[in-house]
């Protein structure tokens, strides 16, 4: 596929044929930088080593983990303390002590640093839904989904990167791609 941007009238279309790679794959890790939220996913089981990872799919924009019908997790948890933050100085800029990683570390199983591990078997993505604004859902197994919704066509909202290089980006409301 050459680079550039998307139609709007196949966004949902080239999101979900783009997202559908992950489908088989296990989310195996995540990791933040300030605000921003960065999935890992993986083919191999949960003896992936920490590097290792098929797709990456950093966030900007809103997103939440639900399970049935309760949020896990979200991104609005990322300016909020810790229920085990006792520190007077903390900021919701701060690097650590947020209510999200508490929660993330909860649900998946191990933190290193910034770095949170999963030591589950689940979390397999099961099925793709994406929307004509450039949200999607990914079906994960264990009854758990992962949901993202631009809220801005100003910035870029989310990337999903190969690891053997090429990328799709949601910038502006367009989607670009760039093979690798």
């Amino acid at each position: 596929m050459k680079s550039g941007s998307t139609p709007s009238l196949t966004k949902a279309a080239d999101i979900e044929s783009e997202l559908a790679k992950l489908v088989g794959l296990r989310l195996f890790k995540c990791w933040k930088l300030l605000g921003t939220r960065i999935f890992y996913f993986s083919a191999a089981g949960p003896e992936t080593p920490r590097s290792d990872w098929d797709f990456m799919l950093s966030l900007e924009c809103p997103w939440r983990i639900e399970k049935r019908d309760q949020v896990v997790v979200g991104s609005q948890d990322y300016g909020l303390p810790a229920s085990g933050n006792s520190d007077p100085a903390w900021k919701p800029n701060a690097q650590s002590g947020h209510l999200q990683d508490e929660k993330l570390r909860e649900l998946l199983g191990r933190q290193e640093d910034a770095a949170i591990y999963s030591l589950r078997p689940d979390l397999v993505v099961e099925s793709v839904k994406a929307d004509a604004v450039g949200g999607f859902r990914l079906q994960l197994s264990g009854g758990y989904s992962l949901a993202a919704f631009p809220t801005t066509d100003n910035d870029m909202q989310w990337l999903l990167k190969r690891s053997t290089g090429g990328y799709l980006i949601l910038m502006k409301g367009s989607l670009h791609r760039a093979d690798g």
